[in-house]
C-alpha cells in the first residue's frame, strides 16, 4: 500500500488507438516505463466489459491477499482460477508495444480500436462505442472523491485535500 508522500506512476488521460493484426497495440508514452519492472503489466477481464491493466508490482502486492481468500474460502478457487484463466502477462517492449489475447478482446468487445483510459493507479481497456456509453460527466466522477474523503484510512487523508479545494473553487 502507498503511504502518503510516496511517489508511484499515474495513469491520467484518454487515449484512442488501433489494434494491429497481430492485435498488438501501444501505451502512449507518458505510460511506459524505463526499467522492465516498470513496463510489466497483468491485463485481467474485469467486472465491467473491459480490461483492467495493472503494473505487475501492483498485482505481486495484491498476491497475498488472494491467496488469504483461497485458504479462507473453498469456493474461492473457481472465483481466482476463472479470473486467472483468461489473465495474461505483458511486458511492454521499448516502442511501448504489447499484444492482447483473444479471449480478452472478446470480453471487452474490442476488435479494430480500443481507448485506453487511465484511471490514476491502472488502466482500463474499452471498445471505444462501450467507453462512449459509460464514461461519466466530470461533475459525478468527482463524487469518489467524496466518498473517500469520509474514509478514516489513507485514502481519505489523500482525499481530504482534493475536497477542500473543491469547496473553495
Amino acid at each position: 500500500m502507498l503511504t502518503v508522500g510516496q511517489s508511484c506512476r499515474h495513469f491520467t488521460g484518454e487515449h484512442a488507438y488501433r489494434v494491429d493484426s497481430q492485435r498488438r497495440l501501444a501505451l502512449p508514452t507518458g505510460w511506459r516505463g524505463e526499467s522492465e519492472g516498470d513496463r510489466a503489466f497483468m491485463l485481467l477481464a474485469h467486472e465491467q466489459p473491459c480490461i483492467e491493466m495493472m503494473p505487475m508490482a501492483m498485482f505481486e502486492k495484491k498476491l497475498p491477499a488472494l491467496e488469504e481468500e483461497f485458504q479462507r474460502n473453498p469456493d474461492a478457487l473457481v472465483s481466482l482460477g476463472s479470473l486467472a484463466a483468461s489473465a495474461t502477462a505483458v511486458v511492454v517492449d521499448r516502442q511501448g508495444r504489447f499484444a492482447l489475447t483473444p479471449g480478452l478482446m472478446a470480453h471487452a468487445a474490442i476488435t479494430d480500436r480500443v481507448v485506453l483510459v487511465g484511471t490514476f493507479l491502472t488502466i482500463a481497456l474499452w471498445a471505444p462505442e462501450e467507453w462512449e456509453q459509460r464514461r461519466e460527466p466530470a461533475a459525478k466522477a468527482r463524487q469518489v472523491y467524496r466518498l473517500a474523503a469520509s474514509r478514516p484510512d489513507e485514502l481519505g487523508q489523500v482525499s481530504r485535500p482534493v475536497i477542500k479545494a473543491d469547496q473553495e473553487a
